[in-house]
């Protein structure tokens, strides 16, 4: 059983890890292609980020405790994607803003989990 859930999250963080990959650098083309105003980009990001989540979650995560399983999934995943981000860019600081992510990725990882437990169920 233990097993089973630790390999739901690892599974729900790497499905949500890649989707962010792909989606924001869909979104890097688009915004280049397509110019537009830098106010757009706080909001898309932050969609992604639910999303990503969200996408993860019904993945990866069955019954029971859909909405701990979530949880640990939302906040790895944006710890990770923060530190990757970091990586790439040298604009990302561990600020407040970072404190906001990761509890916006719990809260959001808890709502998804309880989704996904509940779709799942039989």
């Amino acid at each position: 059983m233990v097993k089973n859930s630790i390999f739901e999250v690892l599974k729900g963080v790497l499905i949500s890890l890649v989707c962010s990959i792909v989606s924001v650098l869909i979104f890097a083309f688009v915004l280049r292609q397509f110019y537009s105003s830098n106010k757009v980009i706080k909001p898309v990001i932050i969609i992604i980020k639910v999303l990503v989540i969200l996408i993860g979650c019904i993945f990866s995560i069955k019954p029971p405790k859909g909405f701990l399983k979530g949880g640990i999934i939302g906040l790895f995943a944006t710890i990770l994607e923060h530190l990757l981000f970091l990586i790439i860019s040298t604009n990302i600081s561990f600020g407040l803003s970072f404190i906001i992510d990761i509890v916006l990725g719990v809260v959001m990882g808890v709502i998804s989990g309880i989704i996904a437990s509940n779709l799942k169920k039989e």
